[in-house]
């Protein structure tokens, strides 16, 4: 049986350095042993307010501006949660959530958290760990679990299902998203709010959870962004935090607290820390790893050598005298040994062991931290491997996948499509930088390689959650779409197809870049191969049809009965119908969820975006037009020379669908003047009629 006499270490020659280890995970125990005092006397809410202040303290010290927006994001989450119903202690517990759910970001280095670009995917999987020491951290606090629930699946949100994460999780995604489009950021400046709405719309379903959207919509127009207006707007929560010289003082040990975490996190295969009672006070996710038991599961559990299964070198378990643990505790040194532990096959794998000594001023033992590291040469240079890995599989100019990985995740998503019939399709984008050989010409290759970088940059920035983007090679680039139809994608591709035309490319205003972009979908009985080679092909007819253009191609047997895609507006789902009524005239049905009210709202954002002009507004009927036509009344090139009339009826509400309440609209689309041909017209149509939908359907 272990013992841990009250023994005192042996004096150290210099006094401790104030932020040797073991001061600092001193302090980290110390701001444990106040989580587990708050949590044992049940606090209100079950959330210990004393070290939700403290690690806030910490934050606003660290960086105020991730406090203020912590604060903007818990007083939007709260709205949400109100409109969806969401009881007193349920709110109160998001509310915490949303102020600590940037808390990670306080051990993030300055040249990251204040990079004036978009992060770089080592960059982004360094802040993901700096959250899961965070999260790891609120757990060793004692933290509600429902607050820590939703903080750890606040970081996941947009690449898992929705139905996988907390609803609360989901919530402070979007308020999160909303905030800071709000803001002028370092790498863009401020939306608009129907831009932010058309973006949030757009992402519904894939990103941002459609429900939580409407409830934010609901909550913006009954004046709920009044709460904001305040530049120190807080919480009910935060709002007694101190800052005195003391709070500073613990604020600034706290941040070399994160710091060391995310050290032990990335050096060591796993570690945990006891308290002086050896009670486990932190679990890493190392060592879930590692052990194959959750957090949740050991804190406070009380070790032992049976709990980590350690074996010596012979193979035999430790006896307590040859024991390392009764080693430090007989003698608080710091010790290193080589133990066994099973694999997940119940091998048994050699792992070095860091025992440090966690003292007190007084040179009394506090605690004790066990670090793991894996002497197994594959094991031990996981870090090397993955960043091998990561540098075989990307481009080294734009850092997108190169086609090594566009064909490993094709190859994936295929296996997935073929393995069920119910399975939904997934489409491919070609596209091309239209004459990028002149761009090298004319302005240099480090020029042409910006604008590469750009290029890359923007699609990124445009696809959404889920989808790959990757480099084809020279100004050839995929855009992999999982669960999206051919119309679907098409209509993605003529979205970033305008995206490009419109932005600033190599820091020069007068270099203009335009491309073209084919598309395809895979079909039951199909290989891989089939889809891509279309995608191909119709990138092709594209750039034979005179650039900056989107073709799609289709199998021979379906395209015989299927109009061009440049000619056509495609239908999208049961509340979609359109029809051609006249060489110049294009009618479509819509159905919307989207609450009368909140329609016309919507619709003021489309006039303004567009610049439309407005000439009858009823409540039944409402008349714009867009664009202006030449002298002579004929179209020109560009979509502000080709003017179209809009006519929106409002036809009532269907309830065909149960407690869905939808609006029905016929939209009228007809050209003013003198179309050059019926093809023009018509992706003139496809053009505004996809803007339309962005804002004025929500599903």
């Amino acid at each position: 049986m272990l013992t841990s006499p009250d023994i005192e270490a042996p004096p150290r020659s210099t006094a401790p350095h104030p932020m040797d280890s073991s001061r600092l995970l001193l302090a980290l125990t110390s701001l444990v042993r106040e989580g587990v005092a708050e949590r044992g006397a049940s606090t209100e809410e079950g959330v210990p307010l004393g070290v939700l202040r403290r690690l806030l303290a910490a934050l606003h010290y660290r960086d105020p501006l991730t406090l203020h927006h912590s604060r903007r994001v818990a007083l939007i989450a709260l709205g949400i949660a109100e409109r969806l119903g969401w009881e007193e202690h349920e709110l109160y517990v998001l509310e915490a959530a949303a102020l600590l759910h940037d808390i990670g970001k306080i051990g993030v280095p300055d040249h990251i958290l204040y990079k004036p670009a978009r992060l770089s995917p080592d960059e982004a999987d360094l802040i993901g760990i700096h959250h899961f020491t965070g999260v790891g951290l609120l757990q060793a606090c004692r933290m509600d679990r429902t607050t820590i629930q939703i903080v750890s699946d606040s970081y996941a949100a947009g690449t898992s299902e929705h139905s996988e994460l907390h609803q609360g999780a989901r919530i402070l995604t979007v308020a999160d998203a909303f905030d800071s489009m709000s803001r002028d950021q370092v790498y863009r400046k401020r939306m608009s709010r129907e831009q932010i709405f058309r973006e949030l719309i757009g992402q519904s379903g894939k990103r941002f959870d459609r429900n939580v959207v409407s409830a934010l919509q609901r909550w913006v127009e009954t004046d709920g962004l009044n709460v904001l207006r305040d530049e120190d707007c807080g919480s009910s929560i935060d709002a007694a935090v101190p800052v005195d010289s003391s709070t500073v003082g613990e604020a600034h040990t706290l941040c070399h607290v994160f710091s060391y975490l995310y050290l032990l996190e990335t050096l060591y295969d796993g570690f945990y820390i006891l308290n002086n009672d050896l009670k486990h006070i932190v679990w890493s996710r190392g060592a879930e790893t590692l052990f194959r038991r959750p957090a949740r599961d050991v804190l406070g559990e009380t070790w032992s050598r049976r709990s980590v299964g350690w074996v010596n070198p012979d193979g035999k378990p430790y006896i307590d005298e040859t024991c390392p643990m009764q080693r430090l505790l007989d003698s608080p040194r710091a010790g290193c040994v080589n133990v066994q532990l099973p694999d997940e096959a119940g091998k048994l794998q050699t792992y070095e062991l860091l025992l440090l000594p966690i003292l007190d001023d007084r040179h009394k033992l506090q605690g004790i931290a066990h670090c793991y590291r894996a002497l197994d040469e594959s094991r031990r240079r996981k870090g090397e491997f993955r960043e091998l890995k990561l540098a075989a599989t990307r481009d080294a100019l734009t850092s997108l996948p190169n086609r090594k990985e566009l064909d490993n995740f094709m190859t994936k998503l295929y296996g997935q499509f073929a393995k069920s019939e119910d399975s939904a399709p997934f489409s491919v984008i070609f596209c091309d930088i239209d004459r990028f050989k002149s761009v090298n010409d004319a302005y240099s290759h480090v020029v042409g390689d910006q604008v590469l970088v750009d290029f890359a940059r923007i699609l990124q920035d445009e696809v959404y959650s889920g989808e790959l983007v990757a480099r084809y090679g020279g100004e050839e680039f995929v855009v992999i779409c999982p669960e999206t139809d051919l119309e679907h994608a098409e209509r993605r591709a003529e979205r970033l197809r305008r995206t490009i035309a419109a932005s600033l490319f190599g820091g020069d205003q007068k270099l203009k870049v335009t491309a073209s972009f084919g598309v395809s979908q895979i079909l039951r009985g199909e290989h891989v191969d089939d889809v891509i080679r279309r995608a191909d092909e119709a990138l092709f007819d594209a750039k034979k049809g005179g650039r900056n253009r989107t073709a799609r191609r289709m199998p021979a047997s379906e395209a015989a009965s299927a109009a061009p895609a440049a000619a056509s507006v495609p239908e999208q789902s049961s509340d979609f119908a359109a029809r051609i009524t006249g060489n110049n005239e294009v009618t479509v049905y819509l159905k919307t969820a989207v609450a009368a009210d909140i329609l016309v709202y919507k619709l003021s954002g489309f006039i303004e975006e567009t610049k439309a002009s407005l000439g009858k507004a009823t409540k039944e009927e409402v008349e714009l037009t867009i664009g202006k036509s030449s002298l002579f009344g004929g179209w020109g090139n560009t979509s502000d020379r080709q003017p179209i009339r809009i006519q929106v009826f409002f036809l009532g509400e269907d309830r065909s669908r149960g407690a869905a309440v939808r609006q029905e609209m016929r939209v009228v689309f007809s050209a003013v003047g003198k179309p050059k041909s019926t093809e023009q017209f018509q992706m003139r149509v496809s053009e505004v009629l996809d803007l339309f939908r962005g804002y004025c359907v929500a599903d």
